[in-house]
């Protein structure tokens, strides 16, 4: 069985070696989300101000309150 994949806007506030600091209109506070999800890296496409697209698994996205 295929994961299903979201694509999530976010703005990342700070970034570590190991994760980002992000949030978007959905969020109430930032959020740290890791750079690996389950031992995989996951897409960021860096978008204009400040805002890019992740792309992650739908349960993960909805778990972390992304979503």
């Amino acid at each position: 069985m295929k994961r299903r994949m979201v694509d999530v806007e976010i703005k990342i506030k700070h970034e570590t070696e190991k994760a980002y600091l992000v949030e978007n209109e959905i969020t109430t506070s930032p959020v740290w989300i890791p750079k690996l999800i389950n031992g995989e890296e996951y897409e960021v496409d860096e978008g204009e101000r400040g805002w890019a697209v992740i792309t992650v698994p739908e349960w993960w996205a909805t778990e972390k309150g992304i979503v």
